[in-house]
C-alpha cells in the first residue's frame, strides 16, 4: 500500500471517530477541577445587563432576547453561587448560547440551570451544535437548581432555553431560564485535527526512513 493511501485511510478513521460519538447528558456536579469557569461574579452590575458576557474563556451570549434585558442579580431562580446569575428578566423568546470564547470544541461542560417559572411543570430543552450544525437535542424535566452538563465533546456550542410546560425546540413558548456557575474541562481537537496530526507523523515518518535507506 502507498503512502498516500495509508494516510487516507488513517484521516478517514479519525474523521469517522470523531462524527460517529455523541456526547453524554450528564445531571451531577460531575467536573471537580474546571479549567475554565464562568460564575457572571465579574459581571459587575445588579441591574440588567445586555446579551453577551464572558468570563474565564467561556462566552454567554441572549439570542432573540430583549436587548439589555439580563437580570444579573442573584435569585432563587437559579440556586447559584455567589452574587450574580444570568437571567432574562421577565423571560423573553430567546435563548441562550454557551461557547468557548476561542471557538475551539468543548470536552466536558456542565453548569446549574434553573428557572423563573419556579415550582410545577416545566422542561428544559437543549442543543448541541458544531460549526453552526446541530448535532444532538433533547428535552427534559426541571427542578431548579440542579445541574445539567454535557461529556465526550464532539460540540463547539450549548443553546438552552426553558418553558412552562414540556418544550421541543428553541421557539416553544415563553422562556425564563435562569443559568450559573459553568465549567469546563477545556477543549478537545476536532477530527479534522487528528486526521492532520496523524497525517503528518506519517510524512515524517516516510522521510525519516527515505533518509535511512
Amino acid at each position: 500500500m502507498k503512502l498516500t493511501q495509508i494516510v487516507a485511510a488513517i484521516s478517514l478513521a479519525a474523521l469517522s471517530m470523531g462524527a460517529a460519538q455523541a456526547a453524554v447528558v450528564e445531571t451531577t456536579n460531575f467536573i471537580g477541577s474546571p479549567a475554565h469557569f464562568n460564575g457572571f461574579e465579574s459581571i459587575g452590575s445588579s441591574t440588567d445587563y445586555g446579551a453577551t458576557y464572558t468570563e474565564d474563556g467561556i462566552t454567554v451570549t441572549q439570542i432573540n432576547g430583549d436587548f439589555n434585558g439580563i437580570w444579573t442579580t442573584s435569585t432563587p431562580y437559579v440556586d447559584g453561587v455567589g452574587n450574580f446569575t444570568w437571567y432574562p428578566n421577565g423571560g423573553d423568546n430567546g435563548y441562550t448560547s454557551i461557547t468557548m470564547q476561542d471557538g475551539s470544541d468543548f470536552s466536558d461542560m456542565s453548569f446549574i440551570v434553573g428557572s423563573g417559572y419556579g415550582g410545577g411543570t416545566h422542561s428544559v430543552y437543549y442543543e448541541l451544535a458544531n460549526n453552526g450544525s446541530v448535532v444532538q437535542s433533547g428535552s427534559l424535566s426541571q427542578v431548579s437548581g440542579t445541574w445539567l452538563g454535557f461529556s465526550g465533546g464532539g460540540f463547539d456550542e450549548v443553546r438552552v432555553r426553558d418553558s412552562n410546560g414540556f418544550t421541543s425546540s428553541l421557539t416553544d413558548g415563553y422562556n425564563a431560564i435562569a443559568i450559573d456557575s459553568i465549567k469546563t474541562v477545556g477543549a478537545i481537537p476536532e477530527p479534522e485535527t487528528y486526521a492532520l496530526m496523524l497525517a503528518g507523523l506519517c510524512a515524517v515518518g516516510f522521510v525519516a526512513r527515505r533518509r535511512r535507506a
